[in-house]
């Protein structure tokens, strides 16, 4: 429901709006030309980042695919991996180290590969700080 107004509000508006009309200050051709420029800038900027955003989109799709691709393709090929070679890993700290002797193979098509350690063949070598100062092995 609109209430109509009365007394010291009506009187109030009227005065306000009266200024309004009579305001004889205007905007400088200068003043608009500069605001169309940056209303112009902004919008560019704002489409330059939504075209921007279009084409990451729309690559990490293609490699969302290819990597798709490589996953099904790897686990119907799995017995044939096109890189292996043996590594031994030596990790060690202040208790003593130990080497794992793995295979480290690797299967690409195109632009991706997958690296994975081993193949159920993984040798384990074991040298403790204990077993080289003499002492008893726990």
């Amino acid at each position: 429901m609109i209430k109509k107004m009365t007394g010291r509000r009506q009187t109030k508006y009227k005065r306000l709006s009266q200024r309004c009309v009579n305001n004889k200050k205007g905007v400088s051709l200068v003043g608009v030309i500069v605001a169309f420029l940056l209303l112009m800038i902004i919008m560019l900027m704002f489409q330059k980042s939504l075209k921007v955003s279009g084409n990451l989109i729309a690559r990490s799709v293609d490699i969302r695919k290819e990597e798709q691709e490589l996953i099904g393709d790897y686990y119907k090929n799995r017995t044939s991996p096109t890189n292996t070679e043996s590594v031994s890993c030596v990790f060690s700290g202040e208790d003593g180290s130990f080497t794992l002797n793995t295979k480290w193979s690797s299967y690409s098509r195109q632009n991706a590969s997958i690296f994975y350690f081993g193949d159920g063949t993984t040798g384990y070598e074991n040298r403790s700080s204990a077993m080289s100062d003499g002492g008893d092995e726990q």
